[in-house]
């Protein structure tokens, strides 16, 4: 009998239909896990309708579950084959290839379903697709395509919350906020928009608007609070020094739900953020115990084990952070910072090299690698990566000027003297660092009802010390160390305050020997030591430390002091509101260079650099060996360069300084100089300061063309040795960017002359302050070819040689550098005239002593 074309359309929909029904009953047991059952029901699909994409998509669905990627490949091929129209195989497609991590065949999958159909589901899967990519751009234009195809459906949800996702994660939060904001007023029931919002304020520094907008979420859905919202809380309040509200918030985290870790965790960084360290520890154990493989607590513990100075206990902890976690960027730069303490600097630079590799976007590891280098000499695309350094150092002080409480910048102020930084940045970097200082004290709400009317008519002015070098350091034993005793007792009582513990030292016990009153500050808490201070009726409370290691700077904020003055340990300005006055010198701080401080500038008459050669260091040196010195001749210069492996006829070139302060521009000039004074018998001596610099900086000079055995290093040595040194120096070429200090002062000691190239920085021109009231300005270049010309000369002409170094020699017991004691009486005026200041109610302001 014939088939009639009605018969054959009946007969092929009802293969559809059957088909069909399979498909359906074949995602039923697929969606209730029977992957076996369903397979074989969408082979008996097929074999009645062979054409049917959905049963190809749904069999590459179970192949996808099973991991079976190129069966479920080949289904969702052949589902294309079959109905080329539909957008839904090339979506599973590109969803099957993002499992397998190829972003880009996912992406070329993903548009080709969009050219089909520009679903909102789709839309969304290519913009996160984007977002793996890096390329925000792009993800942000799919985003506000996915906003359009939304709004028709009436979900704009979605599109909005991953715009302001991309805006963050682009670096650009500021333009997440309307973003977020727009969510929270078409969705004000909705959670994503103030999460979302809370985050984007964050990262724009504005954290305070962040933690309130955070709180607001918390009480609008307390159905949503759980651990992990109060642990976030928490958090944001530990960014803003909350630490008080940051402990409520993290203690009910820990209610909600005893076990979660992370909030154990996080309450013990709130306690060390108060000096509570036994219940942070108590806290940091807790959260190990309750998740052994969570690497945080570990590297915490560390932070605390090294405070107290257990370095071996620290380094395990840390240790076994890596080992759970490889890639974690805290971990490793705390390893690197604890090998650096401890100048283990090749080890530092691999745990410092690996944070970067995890996160390159990180200024603190790329400020903290550069820096590390510097102290190397390791100076590879010098010029590329200094620019680099400028703009994100920048870009950080942008973000504190805008926001007091936003991250320090990535520089610390005594590491930014020696860095290729703006000078303006350099001000900047101590003005971010001062302000928050203040910010911390001012947010402790103290009263602490400090007054002086009882020092307005006192005869005699108390002047206080506060230093954290009261021992066996430079400061002391090259500087201070015979100020203390040299004050005239009917102008000034003396009192140091030594925020160390002591040494043991001789040069502590004359500190405490030579002082009115001494107290050691460094078992006090900042309010105690302030209250001592206070209670000791100070006029004048100098701060020897600055921005230096061992420094607190709270105790100077709480100003328990009418008068508070920074001298000697930190050569720049310290940008602190709380510092009245800076004592400097008109060679060091120029008055057109005003702009670079924010104190009140005290021009001493003589060099501010105080220095106590004359009175610890007067039997170094006979009155031959200098004289010797001054013609280049002599046994013991002779012998001395033989012990140390220096022919006894060179010229020696030489710079004493650490490595962190030379650079690639001053060290190739050196090197062109000892080569252009080749007939001379010229070498350049430096120090192993530190070794894991020698094998750098010899590459580098022999890149330039210099002979090995032109280039010479020593060991560093014990202070009389180092100074004694000097007899076999000729010239002692400074670094530019930050001069040498003691390091000069010794060399001058020893009558060597020093060539020095100030810039505008107070760093850069301290050695300029010591040769100017040496009488030797002829000794400071104004350019780098004037540098060079000055040394060759001092080379190449013998007799001009002995005069400069005679008149060196002579100068040494003169009036100017090595003139203690007239140092003292002229910081005695200073310090009368800020004391009158006060008293008659004015302002500090800058001035001169005559």
């Amino acid at each position: 009998m014939l088939e009639t074309p009605c018969s054959n359309r009946l007969c092929d929909l009802l293969v559809v239909a059957q088909a069909d029904a399979l498909n359906q009953e074949a995602c039923d047991l697929y969606q209730r896990g029977d992957f076996v059952n369903a397979l074989m029901v969408c082979e008996k699909s097929i074999s009645i309708d062979p054409t049917n994409s959905e049963t190809q998509n749904t069999m590459g669905n179970i192949y996808r579950s099973l991991s079976e990627f190129q069966l479920a490949l080949r289904s969702y091929q052949t589902a294309i084959s079959c109905d080329p129209s539909s957008a839904t195989p090339y979506v599973n497609i590109a969803n099957l290839y993002l499992e397998q991590g190829d972003l880009r065949r996912a992406e070329e999958f993903h548009v080709k379903a969009l050219e089909l159909e520009e679903s909102l589901p789709s839309l969304m899967s290519l913009a996160y697709v984007y977002r793996q990519l890096h390329d925000f751009v792009k993800a942000a234009d799919v985003c506000h395509r996915a906003f359009n195809v939304g709004g028709a459906q009436g979900n704009t949800l979605d599109p909005l919350v991953t715009l302001g996702l991309i805006f963050c994660e682009m670096g650009d939060p500021s333009k997440a906020i309307p973003v977020y904001k727009r969510v929270i007023s078409t969705y004000p029931d909705r959670q994503e928009g103030y999460i979302g919002l809370s985050h984007a304020l964050q990262q724009t520094g504005t954290g305070a608007q962040a933690y309130a907008t955070f709180l607001h979420f918390i009480n609008k859905f307390p159905e949503a609070v759980t651990a992990p919202v109060r642990d976030r809380a928490g958090c944001l309040c530990l960014h803003e020094h909350r630490f008080a509200e940051a402990i409520e918030h993290l203690k009910l985290a820990i209610e909600l739900d005893p076990t979660y870790a992370p909030a154990h965790n996080n309450l013990g960084t709130a306690y060390r953020a108060l000096g509570n360290l036994p219940d942070a520890v108590a806290s940091y154990l807790q959260a190990v115990k309750l998740d052994p493989n969570y690497a945080d607590p570990y590297s915490n513990l560390g932070n605390v084990l090294k405070h107290g100075g257990d370095y071996r206990k620290a380094l395990q902890y840390y240790t076994k952070a890596l080992q759970l976690n490889p890639s974690f960027f805290d971990a490793h730069m705390n390893v690197g910072h604890l090998y650096k303490d401890h100048s283990r600097l090749e080890k530092a630079l691999v745990h410092y090299t690996r944070a970067l590799d995890i996160d390159p976007a990180s200024t603190d590891a790329f400020a903290t690698l550069f820096y590390t280098e510097l102290c190397v000499g390791q100076w590879d695309s010098w010029q590329s990566r200094s620019h680099t350094l400028r703009n994100l150092i920048g870009d950080q002080l942008r973000r504190v000027s805008f926001n007091r409480m936003a991250p320090l910048p990535s520089v610390q102020p005594f590491h930014a003297l020696a860095m290729p930084l703006d000078d303006t940045q350099v001000r900047e970097i101590s003005r971010a660092y001062g302000l928050r200082c203040q910010a911390g004290v001012d947010a402790m709400g103290l009263d602490l009802g400090f007054r002086f009317d009882h020092l307005l008519n006192s005869e005699t002015i108390r002047i206080g010390y506060v230093s954290a070098d009261f021992g066996d350091h430079p400061m002391a034993h090259t500087q201070m160390v015979s100020v203390f005793g040299l004050h005239d007792r009917c102008r000034v009582s003396v009192y140091c305050y030594a925020l160390n513990p002591s040494d043991g030292s001789a040069m502590r016990g004359r500190v405490e020997a030579d002082s009115d009153g001494f107290r050691d500050l460094s078992a006090m808490t900042d309010v105690e030591a302030a209250r001592a201070i206070h209670g000791d009726g100070i006029h004048v409370l100098v701060n020897l430390n600055g921005y230096t290691r061992g420094t607190r700077n709270e105790i100077c904020a709480m100003r328990p002091a009418p008068v508070i003055a920074s001298m000697l340990g930190f050569p720049s300005t310290t940008g602190a509101p709380f510092i009245d006055y800076l004592v400097t010198d008109r060679a060091a701080s120029p008055p057109d260079l005003g702009y670079l401080y924010s104190e009140n500038l005290v021009f001493l008459p003589q060099s501010y650099f105080v220095t106590d050669h004359r009175q610890a260091h007067a039997d170094l040196f006979t009155d031959e060996e200098l004289q010797g010195a001054c013609e280049r001749r002599g046994e013991a210069r002779a012998e001395m360069r033989r012990v140390y492996g220096i022919p006894v006829d060179a010229f020696v070139f030489a710079c004493f300084n650490q490595v962190y302060k030379f650079d690639p521009a001053s060290f190739t000039r050196w090197v062109r100089i000892v080569m252009a004074n080749e007939r001379r018998n010229a070498v350049l001596v430096l120090l192993r300061f530190p070794p894991e610099a020698e094998a750098r900086l010899r590459a580098f000079a022999m890149s330039l063309g210099l002979e090995a055995e032109r280039l010479i290093f020593l060991d560093t040595a014990p202070k009389a040795e180092h100074i004694r040194r000097g007899l076999m120096v000729d010239v002692f070429l400074d670094t530019w960017h930050c001069n040498g200090h003691t390091t000069v002062a010794d060399i001058l000691w020893a009558g060597v002359p020093v060539v020095t190239m100030p810039a505008n920085t107070m760093a850069s021109r301290v050695a300029t302050s010591m040769l100017e009231f040496m009488g030797m300005g002829e000794l400071v270049a104004t350019s780098p070819e004037k540098f060079v010309e000055i040394a060759n000369h001092l080379c190449r002409d013998s007799a001009y040689y002995t005069s400069i170094r005679s008149h060196l020699t002579a100068a040494r017991l003169g009036p100017g550098l090595f003139d203690t004691a007239g140092w003292v009486r002229a910081w005695e005026r200073a310090a009368d005239l800020m004391v009158q200041q006060w008293r008659l109610g004015g302002r500090p302001v800058t001035f001169e002593v005559e």
